[in-house]
């Protein structure tokens, strides 16, 4: 059974999460237990979202070419 913690979890969340640490402490600061921590969840927990760390790093990687491609169009139609 899941607790309500657990349910509100998705990759998204744990790849926002990801991602805030990056910014706050640097790649090298990511590991799934800081994650879980930051969440307030269990590491093992993270598995059922996402595969491995590398698989992480994709998502990290995915999402932030997306907000560059977002930003990026959004100037663009502002000065096109």
């Amino acid at each position: 059974m899941a607790t309500s913690k657990t349910a509100s979890i998705t990759a998204n969340i744990i790849t926002q999460t990801a991602i805030q640490i990056a910014i706050e402490s640097g790649m090298e600061a990511i590991s799934f237990r800081k994650i879980a921590t930051e969440l307030g969840i269990s590491p093992m927990t993270i598995y059922k979202f996402v595969d491995s760390k590398e698989t992480l790093l994709d998502q990290i990687l995915l999402q932030v070419i997306n907000r560059m491609f977002l930003q990026m169009s959004r100037s663009c139609w502002l000065v096109c």
